[in-house]
């Protein structure tokens, strides 16, 4: 299982020059698999997204906004795109400053799909 959600983690990596890196994680922040760089500690980055994603639920869910599709931080060097992928797990990308939004989502909807099939 672990070396197929790498092939897709990888696949979604190289589907975009936006993409960076990409980390699949279980709801409560345990990761699954990752493409981060070296020096960055996976568990670290599953733990904190999966905290940013759980306080986007409460906040859409406190503000009457409807289910939560995605949580977006904004940095000075990169992006970071948190999505379910399925109903126990979240996918994680870090993207360039200036990505192409609709390419970057349209690689994410694909790359959730396949790794649905796996999990």
């Amino acid at each position: 299982m672990y070396k197929k959600i790498l092939y897709h983690l990888n696949d979604l990596d190289n589907s975009s020059d936006d993409i960076e890196a990409s980390i699949l994680l279980s709801i409560d922040g345990l990761v699954i698999a990752a493409t981060l760089p070296t020096g960055i500690n996976p568990d670290n980055i599953g733990a904190i997204c999966a905290g940013a994603f759980l306080m986007g639920h409460h906040t859409s869910k406190e503000c009457a906004c409807g289910v939560l599709e995605q949580v977006i931080i904004k940095c000075a060097k990169n992006q970071i795109v948190i999505s379910y992928a399925g109903t126990e797990s979240i996918l994680a990308v870090i993207i360039k400053p200036h990505a192409n939004f609709e390419r970057v989502f349209s690689s994410l909807k694909q790359s959730i799909e396949k790794i649905a099939t796996v999990i």
